[in-house]
């Protein structure tokens, strides 16, 4: 009948869906975490890194870096102790840090005139670990090697974890904890300007479904097209989709009940007046999208 929804488009659009809820993990779950950049995996830093290990063992390039300093200087105790846990750490005899290994580095040796101005302050512990450790392990480790080992054996000095691996672990824990907050406030404004434009209920519920759909097929998408050809994608890659889907969305959700309304009000049936804006606006918009 025409003035009745088609039931195949209807099962299209639900299967599509569901079919893309199963179609790959979403960017935060990503099972394989070993390259924690966007970078493919012939990469000559990561080529570099596979190289050092296939020589030596372990990769000798660090990102995964533990700091103990004290201004007002580190005790020859206190180095001794260090000394002894990073001895402790190579021959792998540490709880829960088998397979995590590592050299020191101290300013406590060396010519002040031409390494340091200062003398027994600092002291860091690059580590090193297999290829098949990802960022979270990396991090979990150098954290539990800072606590149980190098906190004690200097105690009232600063100790930290830092490096690439752990700085972009903190940013990936901001934006986790900020993400929630930027899409409630984006999608409240979103809705508020949808209805006051079209001041109607229904218009701003259509863009969001639309918005949701498009958020489930693309970030599994992208996931599974990075695994495909070998690029894994960072989870800091979702708020730059979930902004730009709102935007996107918004924009053509706008010009399809823009075009859809002023049909309407040129006397055709609602039927007929989807079925002409959609044969309007699908070749523009998707010429746009393509471009």
């Amino acid at each position: 009948h025409r003035g009745r929804p088609r039931p195949r488009i209807r099962l299209i659009t639900c299967l599509a869906a569901h079919h893309s809820a199963g179609l790959s993990a979403p960017l935060g779950e990503q099972p394989d975490d070993r390259q924690p950049d966007l970078a493919p995996a012939g990469a000559d830093a990561i080529q570099t890194e596979q190289r050092s290990a296939e020589l030596f063992d372990f990769p000798l390039l660090s990102r995964t870096i533990v700091v103990a300093r004290d201004p007002q200087g580190l005790t020859a105790g206190g180095q001794a102790r260090l000394a002894q846990s990073m001895v402790q750490l190579d021959e792998g005899i540490l709880p829960a840090l088998g397979e995590t290994r590592g050299y020191g580095i101290t300013n406590a040796i060396g010519d002040r005139r031409t390494m340091a101005r200062e003398r027994s302050t600092t002291a860091i512990a690059p580590l090193l670990f297999p290829l098949d450790v990802g960022p979270t392990g990396r991090t979990g480790a150098a954290q539990r090697y800072a606590r149980d080992h190098v906190a004690p054996a200097v105690p009232g000095a600063f100790v930290g974890v830092t490096g690439a691996i752990a700085a972009r672990a903190e940013q990936a824990d901001v934006i986790q904890e900020h993400l929630p907050l930027v899409e409630v406030v984006t999608l409240l404004f979103v809705l508020a300007a949808v209805g006051l434009y079209f001041r109607a209920v229904a218009a701003p519920l259509v863009n969001l479904v639309a918005v949701a759909l498009a958020y489930l097929v693309s970030i599994r998408l992208v996931a599974a097209l990075g695994k495909m050809v070998g690029v894994s994608v960072p989870s800091e890659v979702q708020p730059i989709v979930v902004a730009l889907l709102f935007g996107v969305v918004t924009d053509y959700s706008l010009f399809f009940l823009s075009r859809f309304r002023l049909k309407l009000t040129e006397g055709h049936s609602p039927h007929d007046a989807a079925r002409r804006t959609t044969a309007e606006l699908t070749p523009i918009i998707l010429t746009c999208g393509l471009a």
